[in-house]
């Protein structure tokens, strides 16, 4: 009856740990400040903000792009990336930037290395 007891135990412990494993987001959180090009924090406003993923630090071949208009509050700026444009075409299984251009700039530099947390 004990073994019975522990092999229940094991076989609930796999099942809820499959689930949590299956319930990974499918989006990306971004937070940043946005400035001018004097450094102040730009006006509160909604901006056009196109978001891309590359595979180099700097040049390259873009993998994946998505453009959101961004409220953006104090300067603050969040944003879930994948909400209009899936990121499932990316493996991240290897190093990742991110660029940004905001309201049709320039992309800005140097781009964002993506890092777990």
């Amino acid at each position: 009856m004990r073994h019975l007891a522990i092999a229940l135990a094991i076989a609930i412990t796999a099942a809820l740990t499959a689930g949590a494993a299956a319930d990974i987001s499918p989006y990306i959180s971004y937070q940043g400040v946005l400035r001018d090009a004097l450094g102040s924090i730009v006006p509160d406003d909604t901006y056009q903000v196109v978001f891309r993923i590359y595979d180099v630090p700097t040049g390259g071949t873009e993998l994946w792009t998505e453009t959101l208009d961004v409220d953006v509050e104090g300067g603050m700026m969040n944003v879930k990336l994948g909400t209009t444009v899936p990121l499932n075409s990316i493996d991240f299984d290897v190093p990742y930037w991110l660029g940004i251009s905001v309201a049709g700039e320039a992309e800005l530099s140097p781009r964002t290395e993506f890092t777990t947390v």
